[in-house]
């Protein structure tokens, strides 16, 4: 624990562009993935949480089903830059990887929450 601090505290991590701006990125991306979710007019005991183009509502959950794709993207978030952390100072390009992958597959949650916010709710 005390090594994935002294890691992630470090000023070589911070000083390059790439990390820097991938860890600020993803992190916006989660904050805006919890606030819409959030500000979602949640009414009744169940809330429709899934639209298909075909079925239309297919899915009702009670209301707290919405905030787990937030919860879903902050266990992305974390998993995946606390990997690249620890992966950068052996090897980078791995960790550019993960944080790239990362920004991905966060703005496919952010868009799916976005669609339910938009469509559904």
């Amino acid at each position: 624990m005390k090594k994935l601090i002294k890691k992630l505290t470090s000023q070589v991590l911070w000083q390059d562009k790439v990390m820097s701006v991938g860890i600020i990125i993803s992190f916006i991306i989660v904050l805006t993935t919890w606030l819409l979710a959030a500000q979602s007019e949640l009414e009744g005991n169940f809330t429709p949480w899934h639209y298909t183009v075909y079925f239309g509502i297919d899915r009702v959950g009670p209301w707290w089903y919405v905030l787990a794709y937030p919860l879903f993207s902050s266990i992305i978030f974390i998993a995946n830059i606390v990997a690249a952390i620890l992966l950068y100072f052996q090897r980078r390009l791995f960790s550019y990887v993960i944080v790239s992958t990362t920004i991905v597959s966060l703005l496919f949650v952010l868009m799916y929450v976005l669609s339910l916010v938009i469509f559904v709710l």
